[in-house]
């Protein structure tokens, strides 16, 4: 501040700006779930459970930006030039899961136990944008399935004070996406494809071990590989 209190700020060169953004969002879930179980025999159970889930995803903003005058404290209703912006998507998603599981019991401290899992999701939409500064055309489209089949054993029992764990589980993924527009693509280096897949078989052993050194204590250890896929919402 200069003398007297006053700001040596220039006002005259403040620029004001209002900005009435907006951000809607909305879901809607419907999943359906059925589980069945059987004791095939006193040492053997089945167990199936199937799951089916359908969603609608929905997104539009909108960002203006109008010139304020603090001195009045009104915006005008006219939008600046170049500085609007918006964007909407529509996303409906559809999936289901099935899987069987068997179990035996092979004796008093040992249980075998097998099963196939099947996973497959489906995610189709639009997206739209208004910008007034990019001049490629943004708008898009994507419509991605992916197909997850895996199948698993696993062996339980007891040598002396030692329980155990070890099982193997085997997947197959079957992925494909489509891009309806790839013209802008090329700004992010990318080769501009419309059509990508990615299919692939991958292992996953897993083994759990626990030791009781007294009534009261156990030493654990447990060691898998996995795999996190990125979610496709």
């Amino acid at each position: 501040y200069g003398k007297e209190g006053k700001s040596n700020k220039d006002v005259g060169s403040e620029d004001w700006v209002d900005n009435p953004n907006t951000d809607v969002r909305k879901g809607e879930y419907h999943t359906i779930n059925a589980d069945y179980s059987i004791d095939l025999t006193e040492t053997s159970n089945l167990k199936i459970a199937a799951s089916y889930e359908n969603s609608s995803l929905d997104r539009e903003l909108n960002n203006k930006n109008y010139d304020y005058n603090s001195t009045t404290d009104m915006a005008s209703s006219t939008i600046r030039t170049n500085q609007e912006y918006g964007l909407s998507d529509s996303t409906p998603l559809k999936g289901f899961r099935l899987s069987a599981d068997f179990s035996k019991k092979l004796s008093e401290t040992s249980t075998l136990g097998v099963g196939l899992i099947t996973n497959y999701v489906n995610i189709a939409g639009d997206f739209k944008f208004q910008n007034s500064v990019v001049t490629k055309n943004l708008d898009n489209s994507i419509d991605l399935d992916r197909g997850v089949y895996a199948s698993y054993v696993d062996f339980s029992g007891k040598a002396g004070k030692l329980n155990y764990i070890v099982g193997l589980r085997a997947e197959y993924q079957d992925q494909q996406m489509d891009v309806t527009n790839t013209d802008y693509l090329s700004l992010f280096n990318n080769t501009g494809k419309s059509t990508y897949e990615n299919n692939k078989v991958d292992v996953f052993p897993s083994a759990h071990l626990s030791y009781a050194i007294s009534e009261k204590e156990n030493v654990t250890a447990a060691a898998s590989r996995r795999i996190n896929r990125p979610s496709v919402t």
